[in-house]
């Protein structure tokens, strides 16, 4: 009996027969240069996602070097290294090793750029009161603990706590970024003793008051006069009775059995009337207002407050 001859066979795809060629590898021409072609281009999608981690490490270590000379310019401005003493009485201490993430240097560049102190005491005890960025809220701040959402959520010292770390910290021959300061006590007491509306109120009005002052009901400043940081006196009475039209303006002078006008007037002349022969009639017309202007030392006050960007 004669022996079978061998019959080639590619161990890729299958195919065998008589004629059928294949290399060392078992694989006939067609499999041995598809699978070249994959490996060609294995290899080439190797390189680029090398090339591509090479190009991200680069990216990432010139913004890590960036970041950390970034950080050393900042730190000259905005150091952690206590000169106050009454600052670790005030349990700043409590805060340390807390202030090195990406998440707390980002809190303390903030603290700079972002808050908007109204009142700053440094002495044996070290806090402050802070307007919200919108201008919505109040919030009091000490070194271990603010009333704003962010250290309620994270319990780690917000931007508010930074800038009064801040403020504490500078010496006395160091620039401040317009910190209020020195505030009289009786203002300040005055100032403690509104609501947080009454306060946002106040704010609110004194950032645009003008110099002669306002017109408005006494039941919405009644408080804030008390305080001390509005000076009341007459309304503007013209202003007043401009509001009004002319026939409420003749209803008025009739219920205080005002004569001597006629009503055919032009609402002009009414007014000019009344303002110059009416005056005891006008103060009982209009008993619920007054004109504000801001005491001297609201002024003073509202002033340094301005120069900080955040009140603009």
């Amino acid at each position: 009996m004669k022996r079978g001859v061998s019959m080639a066979k590619c161990r890729n795809c299958g195919n065998w027969g008589l004629f059928l060629k294949v290399d060392s590898n078992h694989l006939c021409k067609e499999c041995a240069a598809l699978l070249a072609a994959e490996e060609a281009s294995s290899r080439i999608a190797e390189e680029k996602r090398e090339n591509e981690e090479k190009r991200r490490d680069a990216i990432r270590e010139e913004y890590l070097k960036k970041q950390k000379e970034e950080l050393e310019s900042f730190r000259k401005v905005f150091p952690l290294n206590i000169n106050n003493p009454s600052i670790i009485n005030n349990g700043w201490e409590k805060w340390s090793g807390k202030h090195i993430s990406e998440g707390q240097i980002a809190r303390q560049r903030r603290s700079l750029e972002e808050t908007t102190p109204i009142i700053i005491r440094i002495g044996d005890e070290i806090s402050g009161v802070f307007v919200s960025r919108y201008w919505s809220r109040i919030y009091d701040t000490t070194l271990q603990s603010c009333t704003c959402p962010d250290f309620t959520s994270t319990q780690l010292p917000c931007k508010h706590m930074y800038r009064l770390f801040y403020e504490a910290n500078i010496t006395e021959t160091e620039s401040t970024l317009g910190i209020i300061r020195d505030l009289p006590p009786d203002l300040e007491n005055g100032f403690s003793q509104l609501t947080d509306d009454e306060k946002m109120s106040f704010l609110s009005r004194a950032s645009y008051l003008p110099k002669f002052g306002m017109t408005v009901k006494i039941s919405e400043v009644s408080n804030t006069i008390k305080s001390g940081l509005y000076v009341a006196s007459e309304p503007n009475y013209e202003l007043l009775l401009n509001d009004l039209t002319k026939d409420k303006i003749i209803l008025q002078l009739a219920k205080k059995r005002v004569s001597g006008f006629a009503p055919s007037w032009t609402k002009t002349k009414l007014i000019n009337w009344v303002l110059e022969n009416q005056k005891e009639a006008l103060k009982t017309i209009f008993p619920h207002y007054c004109l504000i202007k801001l005491s001297d030392h609201a002024k003073e006050w509202i002033t340094q407050i301005k120069s900080n960007s955040h009140f603009k």
